[in-house]
Parts: C-alpha cells; sequence; structure tokens
C-alpha cells in the first residue's frame, strides 16, 4: 500500500500551501500536530489536527486527519475524513480532490461495506463502541476484521451480534429491535387492601410494582366501600412510571337488618358481626350473609342492595337431623367461612324496605336455591 503523508507544505490549492492559509490558533494547533506525527503520536496528532480544522475550517487540513487516523488502522473512518473534505468542492482545488480520490481508492481494500436495512428515527449504528453515521441509504464502512455491531433506540431492547467482515465483502442486515418492557408502580391511598387492574385484570394489591408493554393502558384501583378511581395513562420504558390515587369512601349505602334467633350466629362477607341481630349501614352492592348454629343447617344467603335500600331479613335455622360439627363451617379470627350450604339468592327489586303483609319477611319476588327456606 502506498505511503500516505501530512500535508504540511506541499499540498497546494487556492491560497497556497495549507500552512500558509491558517493562523492564530489554527496555525498553531497545525504545528503542534506535525511535531507529534514527526514523534508517531498519531492519536494526539490527529487530536490537534483536527483541532486546526475546527478553527480554520480549511478542508485540507481533514486529510492530515485521515493519514493520521490510517496510521492508527482505522482505514473505515479515514475513509469518511476523506470523502467529508472532497465534499467541500468549492474551498479545494481539483488536484487535491483527485488526489483524495486516489486515497480513498488505495484504503478501500481495507475496509468492508455493511448496508443496514430497517433503520427508525432515532436508532443509532455503534461499530466496536464508536457511533457510525451511515448514508441515507443505510451504508456504512467497516474496518477488516471481527467487528461488533450495536443498534439502540431509547426504550429498545439492544441488538448487537459479532461477526468477521473479510476486506472488500458487502454485508447486509435488517434493524430489528424489541421494545422494553415499562415499569408501573401503582400506590393507593385512603383503603386498604386495594385491588389493581391493568386492562380489565387483577394484577395484584396496592403498591404494585407492574412490568408491562409500553404504551396506553388503563388502570382501575378499587376497594370494597370505596369509589373506584379509573386512568387511562401512557406508559414509557425510558423513565419512571408512577400512579399515586386516593381512594374516597363511598357514600352510597344500604340498610341491612337481620333477624335470628339468639344463638345463632350471623356473619357479613365473611366476617361475623353477632349474634341473634344485626342492624348497619353497608355499601350499595352484593353481600353474602351467612346464619349458621352447631346444632342446625346453615343457612347462606346472597343479597344485591340498591342505594338507600332498607332490607329486612328474617332467617329461623333448622335443628339438624344428626349431631356433630358440619365439615362445611370454618371459624377462625373472626371470620366464617361456607361451603355447600342452603343458599337463597335476593334480588332488590326497588330501593326500600320489603312488601308484603308482615313486616320483616321475605319479598315475594326472593328467587330460593334448592334446599333453601322452607
Amino acid at each position: 500500500m502506498a505511503t500516505l503523508v501530512p500535508a504540511a507544505a506541499s499540498a497546494a490549492g487556492p491560497g497556497g500551501k495549507v500552512v500558509d492559509v491558517l493562523s492564530g490558533d489554527a496555525k498553531a494547533a497545525f504545528n503542534e500536530a506535525r511535531l507529534l506525527f514527526a514523534k508517531q503520536d498519531f492519536a494526539a496528532a490527529r487530536q490537534r489536527y483536527q483541532a486546526a480544522y475546527d478553527l480554520s475550517k480549511e478542508p485540507r487540513v481533514l486529510y492530515n486527519v485521515a493519514v493520521c487516523l490510517k496510521e492508527e488502522g482505522k482505514y473505515a473512518k479515514a475513509i469518511g475524513v476523506l470523502q467529508q473534505s472532497a465534499a467541500q468542492g468549492s474551498k479545494a482545488s481539483r488536484e487535491y480532490v483527485e488526489r483524495v480520490a486516489d486515497t480513498i481508492d488505495t484504503l478501500s481494500p481495507l475496509v468492508a461495506t455493511v448496508t443496514v436495512e430497517g433503520l427508525e428515527p432515532g436508532m443509532t449504528l455503534e461499530v466496536d463502541k464508536e457511533v457510525v453515521a451511515p448514508t441515507p441509504q443505510g451504508k456504512f464502512l467497516v474496518d477488516a476484521g471481527t467487528r461488533v455491531i450495536v443498534v439502540r433506540k431509547t426504550g429498545f431492547a439492544a441488538q448487537s451480534f459479532t461477526r468477521d467482515f473479510p476486506a472488500g465483502e458487502r454485508f447486509a442486515f435488517t434493524a430489528a429491535l424489541a421494545p422494553l418492557p415499562a415499569s408501573l408502580t401503582v400506590a393507593a391511598g385512603g383503603a386498604r387492601d386495594a385491588s389493581v387492574l391493568l386492562d380489565g385484570r387483577v394484577v395484584g394489591l396496592a403498591p404494585a410494582t407492574l412490568s408491562v408493554a409500553p404504551g396506553a393502558h388503563e388502570v382501575v384501583v378499587r376497594a370494597p366501600g370505596y369509589r373506584e378511581v379509573r386512568r387511562n395513562i401512557e406508559l414509557s420504558s425510558d423513565q419512571e412510571n408512577k400512579l399515586d390515587v386516593r381512594l374516597e369512601r363511598d357514600r352510597r349505602t344500604a340498610r341491612l337488618r337481620v333477624s335470628a334467633g339468639d344463638q345463632d350466629t350471623i356473619a357479613v362477607d365473611g366476617t361475623v358481626v353477632g349474634k341473634g341481630a344485626y342492624d348497619a349501614q353497608v355499601p350499595v352492592g352484593e353481600h353474602r350473609v351467612a346464619v349458621t348454629r352447631k346444632d342446625a343447617e346453615p343457612k347462606l344467603l346472597e343479597v344485591a342492595l340498591r342505594d338507600d335500600e332498607v332490607r329486612d331479613m328474617r332467617v329461623s335455622l333448622e335443628s339438624k337431623k344428626s349431631g356433630g360439627v358440619p365439615a362445611w363451617l370454618w371459624v377462625m379470627g373472626g371470620a366464617v367461612v361456607v361451603g355447600g350450604a342452603s343458599t337463597a339468592i335476593f334480588f332488590a327489586t326497588r330501593p326500600t324496605e320489603f312488601e308484603g303483609s308482615t313486616p320483616g319477611t321475605l319479598n315475594p319476588k326472593v328467587i330460593p336455591a334448592a334446599g333453601g327456606f322452607r
């Protein structure tokens, strides 16, 4: 390969020799670079030549930058700098442009040409940890040998591969980046054990940290007796996503009154609330009432209450034919769990107390389940 030398005093063009058209700090940097090049400190010389160009914008100085890159074994970058220099045709002589073209021809057998397809705005290319700028057609040069190519974009997993590139080879690949998951933290104040729903699916209790696909999502936070909070949010994987909500009590209530035997245990929504009778304001909606006694058949009732409704329930248990503790009943920590019990389902038909000849009797429209009230 032909020996390349810096255009110090011999390369002429408009204005004469390179050094003659420089002045001030640009000329000082150029002369420092010449001394460093003579000492074969090519990296330091390149930096000072680059400084001289930045100060003067004299395109012929870039030739010296390219020579230093060639001495460092960075042939692809040297060709790129030479092409940049030749592109400034109005400031360079025809002779200089031809010299640049000859130099590029000399270096071209030492590189491979890579074409990347599918590049999108925001993507960056790295070759051996250095950023490269492809042409609008997605082409760039790499030095022959083993190279690590990485495609990056904020919010996406990097695409990386290591490959040996023979000199003169033409290689093409497609950029295909997968989006990184977004992290979302949901916190809820004002209520305990608030459920978090993401796109209609329960994903846990607040506070909850979720890993989800970036983009638009619906988050719902709800707790019994509280008004649910519903938010539409746009999640990004390149930032911290937080949703803090405060739940307020649902002021819509109904009154539930349950009458049973003095020794009958009453549980509402799985929690024992007393014996014999229960009278309290409860949130509107569906509730489960269990009435039990050790020596009687249990009854499990489901009732749907409307806003401001008063519901009277009179429950009588029938004695069991055989003794023993029923297998369906467990009472632990003040909670009752019922399975296989007689069930009746009540559907509210109006937001007032029951109709009927005797106050407190069941509404004629109640639909008893098999084995229910007799």
